[in-house]
């Protein structure tokens, strides 16, 4: 599978300054702060059974089970295509975190003013999985973010079954516990 990587490099100013003109100006934004994974996971208001199936999905990939796609795949992936778009994605961004040694500070997580994630998922979950010390956060103070919320109730919605959902939070406290 060919990838296409980016260099790691230490975060700038400019990097700033270009993140800063992606943000209209109406919005105040907070830049530069680093986390844990771990203590971010710990603000999100409710479980995010996502991530869960997120990394089982990475753990397929990388020869550890043989649930994850499948379960990865009911999270959004409509069409044949779509699907197999999102996953050359997800390896690239697996073959990223191998070659890199890690998190690219270049793209930072991005969260609301409560800290809940609004996007960065996979890059959450690698960053459990290679045990990432912190990350880099950017966050948009005057927003307050709910649709990212994976709970029990979203992920009937998306036709896991009882049983699926199950095995999924069975799984949630260990992930949670690994540093």
């Amino acid at each position: 599978m060919k990838s296409i990587l980016r260099p790691k490099k230490e975060k700038t100013d400019g990097d700033i300054k270009k993140l800063e003109k992606l943000v209209s100006r109406r919005q105040k934004i907070f830049f530069g702060e680093f986390i844990s994974p771990n203590e971010l996971l710990n603000k999100q208001v409710a479980p995010r059974l996502d991530l869960i199936v997120r990394d089982l999905a990475v753990g397929q990939i990388l020869g550890e089970n043989t649930k994850g796609l499948k379960l990865w795949k009911k999270l959004g992936a409509r069409t044949r295509m779509e699907y197999q778009y999102r996953l050359d994605k997800l390896h690239r961004l697996i073959t990223s975190f191998k070659k890199c040694e890690g998190y690219l500070t270049q793209y930072p997580m991005s969260v609301d003013k409560n800290y809940q994630m609004r996007g960065g998922a996979h890059r959450m979950v690698l960053s459990k999985r290679y045990n990432i010390l912190e990350i880099p956060i950017i966050g948009n103070v005057t927003l307050d973010y709910r649709k990212g919320v994976y709970n029990i109730k979203i992920m009937k919605k998306l036709r896991y079954t009882d049983k699926e959902i199950e095995y999924i939070l069975s799984l949630y406290d260990e992930f949670i516990r690994i540093t």
